[in-house]
């Protein structure tokens, strides 16, 4: 194997390597896929870490993959002393069809220490009976938009960290924020694959609990582009509110904010809130209200703003999220003495403190919270089982 400078990694944009991280290099490997019976396993290095690391794909975000694998990347990059060779497989919205290919790698790769990666609950669910089979320790990244159910304890694995983007809580602050700062009025403007999602009951259910009123609803799709807001005008002209509550992603996200500024941006005095996972990379109204678990580039830690621009990287939710996973686990890993072993990992996972571009992480926490977050209403169901983001 050819070893690769770091600085030549952080500027590598490839997606295509199973790396080796550590001492400052990055060693190539053939990456792991989705069919992992058509080829032979990648060569192991005994002194490092074995890790199975998860990618979601998603047709909606197609960035979604490449940013949260190459976000972990990153964070691992800056534990220089830690060897961690990275198996790589790319997880289907799916959650039956994601854990088959989870569970062929599992088999296909023998000498593994651990899992991570950005799974959904109902992913999780599945992976952590084959992961405590194995006796592995799993780490799991995802985005917080549905009430989590920690794994029934004869499935628990032997370590089980978490950390996710807190989109309910996130929308929970935001409904918060709306009422002091905007009013007791909304409309509501939904999209179709956010609807299912919890962080939507959940912003409305604080909203409520606050003293606001719903007083408008619309979900945009599923139909042609050009239909997506139909009915959207009606609904704000008719009801007036203080405030618009815009919860899209992807290009539907971008769409929206076209049409906000050709149809209701200076007609009306009406604000616009969201999330900037949903939002990010449009042009929305220059006074849009909104809540995130993490800093925007411009507010963040300088040294990891760096690093993001030396690797190529754009300041999103996934990259984010990955690079804290990357990073945590680096430390954690640099915390072991003797050789890896599963036990060894899980030993160093269940001590881990998350902690990365977005700084220590605690539970649940979001960025400027003027306070705790409304009270936690009783779990509700999720429409969806696929994980958010990757539809």
């Amino acid at each position: 194997m050819t070893p690769i400078p770091r600085r030549r990694f952080l500027a590598s944009a490839s997606a295509a390597a199973t790396p080796m991280l550590g001492m400052g290099t990055l060693a190539h490997a053939s990456r792991a896929t989705t069919s992992p019976t058509s080829q032979s396993a990648p060569p192991l290095c005994s002194e490092a870490w074995q890790l199975l690391a998860v990618a979601p794909q998603s047709r909606k975000v197609q960035a979604l993959e490449s940013d949260y694998r190459r976000g972990v990347e990153l964070g691992l990059a800056q534990h220089t002393k830690v060897d961690v060779q990275l198996h790589w497989t790319a997880a289907a919205a799916i959650p039956s069809t994601a854990a088959k290919s989870i569970a062929a790698q599992l088999e296909r790769l023998p000498q593994l220490h651990g899992v991570l990666g950005w799974i959904a609950p109902e992913l999780e669910r599945r992976i952590a009976v084959m992961t405590k089979a194995h006796g592995l320790p799993l780490w799991v990244s995802e985005t917080g938009a549905d009430r989590r159910v920690v794994p029934h304890s004869a499935a628990q694995p032997r370590a089980h960290m978490h950390h996710s983007l807190a989109l309910c809580e996130c929308a929970e602050q935001l409904a918060h924020d709306v009422v002091h700062k905007h009013g007791s009025r909304a409309v509501m403007a939904i999209g179709w694959m956010e609807s299912g999602y919890e962080f939507v009951t959940a912003f409305q259910q604080a909203y409520r609990a606050l003293g606001g009123q719903i007083v408008g609803r619309h979900i945009g799709g599923p139909r042609p582009q050009m239909q997506e807001f139909e009915g959207l005008r009606g609904e704000v002209f008719r009801n007036r509110p203080d405030t618009v509550v815009a919860f899209y992603s992807g290009p539907q996200a971008e769409r929206f904010a076209t049409w906000w500024q050709g149809n209701a941006q200076g007609q009306g005095a009406w604000d616009l809130a969201g999330l900037p996972p949903l939002m990010a990379g449009t042009n929305h109204a220059h006074h849009m209200l909104h809540t995130s678990s993490w800093p925007e580039a411009s507010k963040a830690d300088p040294i990891w703003v760096q690093h993001f621009e030396q690797a190529n990287l754009p300041w999103s939710a996934a990259a984010l999220l990955g690079a804290e996973a990357g990073y945590s686990i680096g430390h954690a890993l640099g915390t072991v003495a003797g050789k890896p072993s599963s036990a060894q990992l899980a030993s160093a996972w269940s001590q881990a403190q998350i902690a990365g571009p977005r700084g220590e992480v605690q539970s649940s926490n979001v960025v400027a919270m003027a306070r705790s977050s409304p009270t936690r209403p009783t779990r509700i169901s999720s429409g969806w089982l696929n994980g958010y983001l990757q539809t």
